[in-house]
């Protein structure tokens, strides 16, 4: 791992996502994890959820969680319908 603390990363993300100055990136965290728990469209509702996204995946590979790349593709993956492409809205 490059850093040592996966908060420095994630308040730095969030800073750079939002524009402000002062972020807590404990708050930003658990943020993330209630939007992306929410339900399993919680992604197609945000308007960017990489960084939320990838907030919560840096915690789970600091915290050298086995599931890390299970959970990723659990959240970036949706369910396969033609008809709900973005094309159609």
């Amino acid at each position: 791992m490059v850093f040592h603390d996966p908060k420095v990363v994630i308040q730095t993300l969030a800073k750079l996502n939002t524009g402000l100055t002062l972020v807590n990136a404990e708050s930003y965290l658990a943020q993330a994890n209630e939007i992306i728990g929410a339900d399993s469209d919680a992604t197609s509702r945000t308007t960017h959820p990489e960084s939320y996204i990838l907030s919560i995946v840096l915690q789970l590979r600091h915290e050298e969680e086995p599931e890390y790349l299970t959970k990723l593709k659990a959240m970036i993956s949706g369910e396969l319908d033609l008809n709900k492409l973005d094309i159609f809205e």
